[in-house]
């Protein structure tokens, strides 16, 4: 079984990119608020802008 995070991921990916295909006013207003709820819940849970950048460069 995969880890949790790898599922979600994979659903989330399959979602910016349906959403940005259809380029609606909707559609980018829900992807918009949908980071935005990511990012609120990253820094509750202690993801600085220097962590997450150790992060994507693999540090």
């Amino acid at each position: 079984m995969k880890p949790r995070t790898m599922r979600n991921g994979r659903g989330f990916s399959f979602l910016v990119e349906v959403l940005l295909q259809n380029k609606t006013d909707a559609d980018m207003s829900l992807l918009r608020g949908v980071m935005d709820e990511l990012s609120d819940r990253a820094k509750a849970r202690g993801l600085t802008p220097e962590i997450l950048e150790a992060i994507l460069h693999g540090r």
